[in-house]
């Protein structure tokens, strides 16, 4: 009996982070995306009792915290 298995090619744009590389990612502590996350500020997904980070959402998060933006040079 030969049983068929799926492979998921899991890609950089599509990956799930940790805490640990989302710190890393945004050069902050684990404790302040905790607290981010406690604020209800930032982008999560809870897995059991833990918590797991869409790249393309905490990307997202960066672009939408930018305070200065540029003005566009097309007049």
């Amino acid at each position: 009996m030969e049983i068929n298995t799926v492979e998921t090619v899991t890609t950089s744009k599509d990956k799930l982070a940790n805490i640990q590389e989302v710190a890393n990612y945004l050069r902050v502590s684990v404790s302040t995306v905790r607290n981010l996350i406690q604020q209800g500020a930032f982008p999560y997904i809870p897995i059991g009792r833990s918590f797991r980070f869409d790249m393309n959402q905490v990307r997202q998060y960066v672009e939408d915290q930018v305070k200065f933006k540029p003005k566009s040079t097309e007049e």
